[in-house]
């Protein structure tokens, strides 16, 4: 669009533009302390005009460049020659300023510089009635004086991302060395089982030998003198052979295993579980599951005092479409737990205990399932529910 010409414009644009006349408008106009830091010797006459397309027939402008006591600066003469005042005229005078700054840096400067706003008003309302400062514009000058006159608010993302960062990296060294020790607390509760299903297969080979045996010293021997030895010995080897069989051949030599520590620490388990219902299930997984709880319920109740309250119940069976699974147990010592109600292990070392039940957890999460523990009565209850 191009620039609209008007007897003002010209008449004031020609008085301006002398560096003399302008010099001696600005030593008379602006006040004594901004004259102090300006040298006016060092005066000169930028081109160029911020004044938008459309208000040149209303707004001229002019850009002179000078040094200051403290660096670069600009003087920016407007000239309103409108008949009615702009209203938020020295709102004007702050964007032209910015406008001058802007340009500035992208000469290449890397500082702002001074920019001294100067109204040169000649419109018919006198005198003139609007406010020259910029922040009376706002509803609250005030907080627009203590916003604009102070550092703005920072949200540095780049720290926080840092941080952020470095905070995710910790988390995912902490769940990669628990994933690690529950691996390594699967492998274990595996290779216990296999080593307690070649135990158990070889006290029954045992038992086996050992009836034939009996049946043939019967034979031999006088049964007056000799029956009752015979059966005390045959109630012995039939207790070795025991074995539980829940249908599951795997869950039989955990439950089998166990119950024999639990006689041996004066535990009463009880188990009634459909070893059925465990079909899908890996051999890792089950021998895990059940030896995880079993060795955590065994451990709260061999602290028991009292012999009576050793009591250990398991149960396994369907209900709907779930396979359920619960053991429980009797304690009377306080339960440790963590920040986010997680239990703690109460052992010393807790670096490499207390991930029983965290690898309870993963497994149950690994078949879609969920896990849930309540305490009622001095009964601590452990509850999986695997979707069949």
């Amino acid at each position: 669009m191009a620039e609209a010409t008007t007897p003002h414009d010209a008449v004031f644009k020609t008085f301006l533009s002398r560096v003399e006349t302008a010099r001696d408008f600005i030593e008379l106009h602006l006040p004594p302390s901004l004259i102090k830091i300006c040298k006016l010797e060092t005066l000169r006459l930028e081109s160029g005009s911020f004044v938008e397309d459309d208000l040149r027939p209303y707004f001229s402008d002019i850009l002179y460049s000078l040094e200051t006591t403290s660096g670069h600066g600009y003087v920016h003469v407007l000239i309103e020659h409108q008949s009615s005042p702009d209203k938020h005229m020295s709102f004007r005078l702050m964007r032209y300023a910015i406008a001058a700054m802007q340009r500035h840096l992208e000469a290449g400067n890397d500082t702002l510089p001074l920019v001294i706003p100067v109204l040169f008003y000649h419109g018919k309302q006198s005198p003139w009635q609007g406010s020259m400062n910029w922040l009376d514009h706002f509803e609250d000058s005030g907080t627009a004086l203590q916003l604009y006159s102070t550092p703005f608010p920072l949200v540095d993302f780049c720290g926080f991302a840092i941080l952020y960062a470095q905070q995710e990296q910790a988390r995912r060294m902490e769940a990669s060395a628990e994933l690690a020790s529950i691996n390594a607390q699967l492998e274990s509760q595996h290779q216990e089982y296999l080593a307690s299903k070649e135990n158990i297969e070889s006290i029954g080979r045992l038992a086996h030998d050992l009836k034939h045996q009996i049946a043939a010293l019967r034979a031999e021997v006088d049964p007056e003198h000799a029956a009752a030895g015979f059966e005390q010995l045959e109630a012995s080897v039939a207790q070795a052979s025991a074995q539980q069989h829940s249908g599951n051949p795997v869950l039989d030599v955990i439950l089998t295993t166990k119950m024999r520590t639990c006689a041996d620490r004066g535990i009463t388990l009880t188990a009634v579980a459909d070893g059925k219902l465990l079909k899908g299930m890996s051999s890792m997984d089950i021998a895990s599951l059940f030896g995880n709880a079993l060795d955590n319920a065994i451990e709260a109740t061999s602290k028991l005092p009292d012999p009576q309250q050793r009591l250990i119940r398991l149960a396994l069976y369907g209900q709907g479409q779930f396979t359920v699974i619960r053991v429980e147990n009797y304690y009377d010592s306080a339960l440790k737990k963590d920040s986010t109600g997680a239990l703690r292990t109460t052992k010393r070392d807790s670096s490499r205990h207390g991930f029983g039940v965290k690898s309870i957890r993963h497994i149950a999460m690994q078949y879609g399932g969920e896990v849930t523990i309540r305490t009622k009565d001095h009964w601590f209850v452990l509850t999986v529910l695997l979707p069949r």
